[in-house]
């Protein structure tokens, strides 16, 4: 049988993890001499409000060696014929992808790892495309080469309501992050494919959201409504959403710690699968 182990920026839930049976290890954030590893979603919202009232940025550790060998080994002790397909966030945020690679090689082929090369809610669009592979009976060839196929479909953007936990994080300067806040410049950022960029750029929360969500009407499959914490702007999304998309069921869904925590409390956007 084919299992799936996935980190936990995936956001897998309990009862999709539980009826798939999937394995997930954990990315830990320190903050304040804190360690809260992302596995444990009841820490979330102790994080983030940690985070809130902080004045200092957290750092982030990638699942240990031992964690993904001792999931591995659980697997194949259960069951011997076991093949092992473990997707990673985007190697380009993360070790986590190489080390899992490394450690890969010593199973002899019954591990196989796939860089999403997407992040949070965009990843899991993958798995769960994945998983209904193997559910109709794919072979691990060809769920890779799925993958490979789905990946520039796949991509998450989101508009921070503040640009200080970007500057904080090193992905914009301190005089990028002043200016912006101060005009309501709102840039609508976006991963795909291990890049991370700026799609476009707009003032104010509601204008940008709506630029952002034009993007994809007419071209999504699959979409997720994906935001930081809480966001006064979550039900406006919700909104917009419901009445260019009418024809998906989109859940809205909380971006974990590792993630979450560059982009910033209060962000909100979409991951999206397009057709």
């Amino acid at each position: 049988m084919i299992h799936f182990v996935v980190d936990s920026t995936f956001c897998v839930d309990e009862k999709f993890k539980q009826e798939h049976d999937i394995k997930v290890v954990g990315l830990s954030v320190l903050l304040d001499g804190k360690t809260y590893n992302e596995t444990n979603t009841e820490h979330w919202q102790e994080f983030y409000e940690a985070l809130k009232n902080s004045k200092n940025f957290p750092k982030t550790t990638q699942p240990s060696p031992e964690e993904f060998t001792n999931t591995f080994d659980e697997i194949l002790s259960n069951d011997k014929d076991a093949q092992i397909i473990v997707l990673t966030l985007t190697q380009s945020f993360s070790g986590t992808y190489n080390c899992a690679k490394m450690l890969a090689e010593s199973y002899n082929g019954k591990v196989t790892v796939i860089d999403s090369e997407n992040a949070c809610e965009s990843a899991l669009l993958l798995l769960e495309e994945l998983v209904k592979a193997r559910d109709e009976g794919k072979s691990v060839q060809q769920i890779v080469d799925l993958a490979e196929e789905l990946k520039p479909k796949l991509s998450v953007q989101f508009v921070p309501t503040t640009m200080e936990y970007l500057r904080k994080g090193g992905r914009i300067s301190l005089i990028k992050s002043i200016i912006a806040n101060i005009l309501q410049f709102k840039p609508i950022i976006r991963t795909k494919q291990n890049v991370l960029s700026i799609a476009k750029k707009c003032f104010g929360m509601k204008k940008t959201i709506e630029e952002m969500l034009n993007m994809f009407v007419g071209k999504v499959k699959k979409m997720y409504i994906v935001y930081v914490y809480e966001s006064p702007f979550l039900q406006y999304i919700k909104d917009r959403v419901k009445t260019l998309f009418s024809d998906l069921d989109v859940e809205a869904k909380c971006v974990s710690p590792v993630i979450g925590s560059h982009v910033g409390i209060g962000a909100v956007g979409v991951a999206c699968l397009e057709k």
